[in-house]
């Protein structure tokens, strides 16, 4: 049996590696009357040779940790697809977001009984992106949930 090898696919996944610093912005929710801001701490490391990338996410607010989160992206060959799982300190089940990668923008689903997440990274430069989490009850209308801004700072 041959062994895996990397792909461009896989090379691809670099983009999000480094250490991003931003400001993460929430509107109204059943969590937060009002539109709310916080620091956001993304940490993205290259793992398993080369095959995925493995992140780590910290959200503070007034010097307090808010919210943390834990994600593996992998390349799914099989379906021809991107996959990322995301763990949280919310203490939901596993989340399996799938998608794609057009231009610089990447576009990852996650359905299970609740509806649909929608997370999508945009990139205008390889120091700097754009994040926003969308959530839906059916696919077709869009509610966004978190959206942040984030510099490259080391890596």
């Amino acid at each position: 049996m041959e062994m895996p090898r990397l792909l461009d696919q896989h090379a691809a996944l670099n983009i999000f590696v480094g250490t991003w610093k931003g400001t993460d912005t929430m509107p109204p929710s059943p969590w937060a009357p009002t539109t709310t801001t916080a620091d956001g701490r993304i940490v993205n490391r290259a793992a398993l040779g080369g095959f995925s990338v493995v992140q780590d996410y910290e959200q503070t607010q007034n010097g307090q940790v808010r919210y943390q989160g834990h994600g593996v992206f992998v390349w799914d060959a099989a379906s021809n697809q991107y996959c990322m799982y995301w763990f949280d300190s919310m203490g939901s089940p596993v989340n399996e977001f799938r998608g794609n990668v057009h231009g610089q923008v990447w576009t990852f689903v996650s359905r299970d009984a609740r509806g649909q997440t929608r997370s999508i990274w945009e990139f205008p430069t390889n120091r700097s992106y754009r994040h926003k989490m969308e959530v839906s009850p059916d696919g077709k209308a869009w509610t966004t949930f978190m959206q942040g801004e984030y510099e490259k700072i080391a890596g």
